[in-house]
């Protein structure tokens, strides 16, 4: 009875977070690519590169 009421609410609730996993990887994907078009154009200094892809660590002045 337990396990049938687990397994109908992880069934009923998968949708939603499958896509809220999308919205992430959606807004990680396009970031980085708008990002990269920005480097290339010059628009972003190589400290906010390494930021964008995560290499980086704002440090406050």
């Amino acid at each position: 009875m337990i396990l049938s009421l687990m397994i109908g609410t992880f069934s009923s609730s998968l949708p939603i977070l499958l896509s809220t996993l999308g919205r992430i990887f959606f807004l990680m994907i396009f970031s980085t690519i708008s990002g990269t078009q920005e480097m290339t154009r010059g628009l972003i200094s190589a400290n906010d590169w390494a930021m964008i892809l995560g290499v980086g660590m704002r440090v406050r002045k």
